[in-house]
């Protein structure tokens, strides 16, 4: 026992002086809520800011499910980037609501995930989306802090949703939130449990993760042969992708330096060389101008919804109290700078099989930057207890409505699914079957 406090005690400090003590709520309240008919008037929804520590405003909206809501688990829905809005989730994937007329308007989106989840979309880091405050974060695990301390005061204003069974979803940079998080609720659980921390227990039961910028040297890794094999047809020349091939040695050398000596000045490194789209490693797709979110075009996907998010009347109906941005430049400066995308999470995935959480990874397969073959390969090499029986299991054919959907590899508590026919944000171009997968999930195996 004695081990234990030792162990936990400094970090138990440091979420205590986190939380916002009731003294300075007091002083400086900690909630700005609203309560609106917008996206999904059929449904009861909450909006505005909660108020994490005395300098940081994190901006959420809530949908409760169109069907059983208090029967219903809740999802919380996280957007990556680093430094993109949730409200890119909501409005593009999976929310009840998607832009019409060029984004002057909105229409109900009937394949939402409320139909079956009660949806939480939070702004983070702070200075993401309607999010504000000038105690900006930098780094994953700062973002975790921020995240629990947001879900302890979310669970207090309303009570009734923490005793739900919680999932955790979201896409691309999210596959550092995501298993982040997951980890830090399961051992402040833990310590809620044997009385060192007074919390708010969360009954997570599983996390999913879309096209998922989880271990950056998986992904690396495969660049080249996606390039070549993927199913839309070689997209780079032989000598391309020759050239790439040679450059991807010294990108896999920089990252085991990373992890090795763990300084910034390794990691930054290693991002200069091989991470961003103006690297050496990544030149030759960028000069054919595909797009990395879905190589069959070079277009970009329409983000319409952010003029309705700027019209007076909409914020104000929202409680929005800042003008929304999109994706931020500075948060993703400021991760970058730590050596923050690429760390890798991996382990962390690995910490929630051990504990037997449920873990769904899913790829749409015309996404280069975090794609299939990357998700395929991590998930067999995830070390858990049923690593063998999972790389043995055998690749099944995904039918939804007597079509081929894609492809589904699952054994135990992991499951590998390949969405035929979608980019980056999978839900958005196969909002169907992306919702027959979310219903399966959380009907079925994360229960």
């Amino acid at each position: 026992m004695n081990f234990i406090v030792q162990s936990v005690y400094l970090f138990i400090v440091f979420i205590i002086l986190h939380l916002t003590t009731i003294e300075d709520a007091a002083k400086d309240p900690i909630y700005n809520i609203v309560s609106s008919n917008l996206c999904d008037p059929n449904v009861r929804q909450y909006s505005g800011y909660i108020k994490i520590n005395q300098y940081t405003n994190v901006f959420f909206w809530f949908f409760e499910s169109r069907n059983n809501p208090k029967t219903s688990p809740l999802t919380l829905w996280l957007t990556g980037g680093p430094g993109c809005s949730s409200m890119v989730g909501l409005f593009h994937e999976i929310g009840p609501c998607r832009p019409s007329d060029g984004g002057i308007n909105i229409k109900e989106r009937p394949e939402s995930w409320n139909e079956v989840s009660n949806l939480l979309f939070i702004d983070q880091p702070v200075d993401s989306g309607f999010s504000f405050g000038d105690k900006l974060v930098s780094t994953t695990g700062h973002t975790s802090l921020d995240l629990y301390t947001f879900l302890q005061r979310f669970f207090e204003k309303f009570p009734e949703y923490s005793k739900m069974n919680f999932h955790i979803f979201g896409d691309s940079y999210a596959g550092h939130y995501i298993p982040s998080i997951a980890k830090l609720i399961d051992e402040n659980n833990i310590l809620i449990k044997s009385n060192y921390l007074k919390a708010i227990p969360i009954k997570l039961r599983s996390i999913g993760i879309g096209n998922g910028w989880i271990d950056p040297k998986t992904t690396l890794k495969s660049y080249p042969d996606y390039l070549e094999f993927n199913s839309y047809g070689p997209k780079l020349n032989s000598s391309e992708l020759a050239m790439m091939r040679s450059e991807l040695p010294e990108c896999l050398q920089l990252v085991d330096n990373c992890y090795t000596t763990g300084t910034l000045t390794d990691c930054v490194l290693i991002e200069d060389h091989c991470i961003v789209d103006t690297s050496k490693y990544l030149s030759f797709f960028k000069n054919s101008g595909l797009n990395p979110f879905d190589i069959r075009t070079t277009a970009d996907l329409p983000h319409e919804y952010t003029f309705y998010l700027a019209k007076p009347e909409i914020m104000a109906a929202i409680g929005a109290q800042k003008n929304y941005t999109d994706c931020s430049d500075d948060i993703f400066q400021r991760f970058y700078y730590q050596g923050d995308l690429v760390r890798s999470y991996k382990s962390a995935i690995e910490y929630l099989l051990n504990k037997e959480f449920p873990v769904l990874l899913y790829h749409g397969d015309a996404d280069f930057i975090c794609n299939w073959f990357s998700g395929r390969e991590l998930a067999n090499a995830l070390i858990w207890p049923f690593q063998s029986e999972f790389k043995d299991a055998p690749t099944e054919q995904w039918i939804v409505h007597n079509k081929p959907a894609g492809e589904i590899k699952s054994f135990d508590k992991l499951k590998f699914v390949r969405i035929y026919g979608a980019g980056h944000e999978a839900p958005f171009y196969q909002p169907v079957n992306s919702l027959e997968m979310f219903s399966k999930w959380i009907n079925n195996e994360a229960k």
